[in-house]
């Protein structure tokens, strides 16, 4: 049997969760098979098994692409320069709502999340890593404020939640009221810039 490159491997497993994402949107989660993934992404169910143990575990990959897709636009957002908490709330809000599916896909997988333990362990990392990437930026944003650096770790500590719970807010108020994401942006910048 030929090698298969890496490059081969991730493009692979990119296409299907790609098909998940699309299956996933007009379906939901309990509403798409295995089958329709399968067909969506024109692979053979083999090649879908051979990278992914099941849709939980496909449910699961969605949303690190997603939430890795995140967290490398906070640091591109904040490499050159600190926005401020306001202003990369708003950033990565207009990032999102570019993915117009996002929020019924987001508020699908959660909501698997919530029932099936085996998905939330692997959330639970997800979001640790996300968490700690906000936390970078958070302390750095206090001590430009004048924090030290102890007091800058407890407030980033402190806010972190509350502004990864915006986010989500965010998208869960898109899925719910469609249309509602420049009213939510401006309420929860008002906020930010409280900060």
């Amino acid at each position: 049997m030929p090698r298969v490159s890496s490059e081969h491997r991730e493009h692979m497993r990119k296409r299907i969760i790609d098909a998940a994402i699309v299956c996933i949107g007009q379906k939901g989660f309990a509403g798409t098979s295995m089958n329709d993934i399968v067909t969506e992404a024109g692979v053979s169910a083999g090649a879908v098994y051979l990278y992914f143990k099941g849709k939980s575990d496909i449910g699961l990959a969605v949303g690190r692409s997603f939430l890795t897709g995140q967290g490398l636009l906070v640091e591109e957002l904040t490499a050159d320069s600190l926005p401020t908490p306001a202003q990369l709330f708003t950033q990565l809000s207009e990032h999102r709502s570019e993915a117009h599916y996002l929020p019924v896909l987001a508020t699908q997988v959660w909501a698997e999340i919530g029932r099936n333990s085996g998905m939330r362990e692997g959330a639970c990392d997800i979001i640790e890593q996300l968490t700690s990437r906000f936390e970078r930026y958070f302390v750095a944003w206090f001590q430009k404020q004048g924090a030290t650096a102890a007091q800058a770790h407890n407030r980033a500590t402190l806010v972190v939640p509350g502004f990864i719970g915006l986010l989500q807010g965010g998208v869960l108020s898109s899925a719910m009221v469609p249309g509602s994401e420049d009213r939510y942006s401006a309420s929860a910048s008002m906020l930010l810039e409280l900060l």
